[in-house]
């Protein structure tokens, strides 16, 4: 902005005060609806848009809910949660911490062949899609906090209640209503940090419209992680706060297990895989995506 200042002043040096504000003013809108190379093309009010409007007011971007959603687990964990509620009165019984009991876990883990894609073997291991009690199914235990965090479920008395007003609108509506909804919440109030143990925290939601728009443009988590550390360079400072990795290896394990790990894998935006070995046996992260992505997310940019 000196600069600027500097090249006004020099191409017009008898500007009075007002005249010399407005000048710059014109300078200063000019440079903040102008394409940026770091951000990728976009302009720096349209990133600060993405970064602090609420998610109503997202502009360049439209949210559509998908007409299939058979392949996303977020919904059909809801799904399963509200049929045994509806079935058993409106509540289902609870477990001691509140958690979903382990009749209506085993059928959860029973959903994985319907949007899995690959060969699960049950006596080798768990993923975050299976599990014996709710705390140990990472996808379940996501998808009933955000349906808690929303209001859709209610822990009272030991049960897990739904609303009648939410009955009747999964009735009238199906599964499809609690979409858009349950996608605000995880991405403005769930704690993306819950679930891992990286410290520092650094809180990359602050993005998560920029790493959508990215993602959706190329598939690649190397490339979509050099990206972000280019647009954001502050965050490089962020992740530096820890000794054990260089700050762009950490920060990329970060993106990798909050965004596409669990954010893109949980809602079926990407294949379902029992475990998803980004930094192993897929040394160019190179991803595919579902239709669902696309169908969710429409960029005007």
């Amino acid at each position: 902005m000196n600069q600027e200042l500097a090249s006004v002043l020099a191409a017009n040096p008898g500007l009075s005060h007002a005249e010399l504000q407005s000048a710059m003013q014109r300078r200063a809108a000019a440079y903040n609806n102008s394409p940026h190379p770091d951000f990728c093309g976009l302009s720096p009010n349209q990133i600060q848009n993405w970064m602090n409007s609420a998610f109503k007011n997202l502009q360049w971007v439209t949210f559509s809910t998908p007409r299939n959603l058979s392949l996303c687990p977020v919904m059909r964990y809801l799904a399963l949660i509200l049929d045994e509620a509806i079935e058993n009165g409106g509540s289902i019984k609870a477990t001691a911490k509140g958690n979903l009991n382990v009749t209506l876990v085993e059928k959860a883990s029973f959903l994985w062949s319907s949007f899995s894609t690959t060969k699960y073997d049950w006596e080798i291991e768990f993923s975050a899609f299976m599990g014996r009690t709710e705390e140990d199914f990472d996808a379940l235990h996501y998808s009933k906090i955000l349906a808690e965090m929303i209001g859709i479920i209610e822990l009272r008395k030991g049960r897990l209640h739904v609303a009648q007003a939410n009955q009747d609108l999964y009735k009238r509506q199906g599964i499809g209503a609690f979409y858009l909804p349950m996608l605000e919440t995880a991405v403005n109030k769930f704690n993306w940090s819950y679930l891992d143990g990286f410290e520092p925290d650094v809180d990359i939601r602050r993005f998560w419209l920029f790493m959508v728009w990215r993602f959706q443009a190329h598939a690649s988590v190397e490339k979509l992680c050099q990206e972000v550390f280019t647009a954001f360079p502050p965050l490089l400072n962020e992740f530096a706060q820890q000794d054990t990795l260089p700050p762009s290896e950490f920060g990329s394990m970060v993106i990798s297990n909050r965004f596409v790990y669990r954010f893109l894998h949980f809602w079926g935006f990407i294949p379902i895989k029992s475990k998803l070995k980004l930094f192993t046996d897929n040394p160019s992260n190179q991803l595919s995506k579902t239709p669902l992505l696309a169908q969710t997310f429409k960029f005007s940019v």
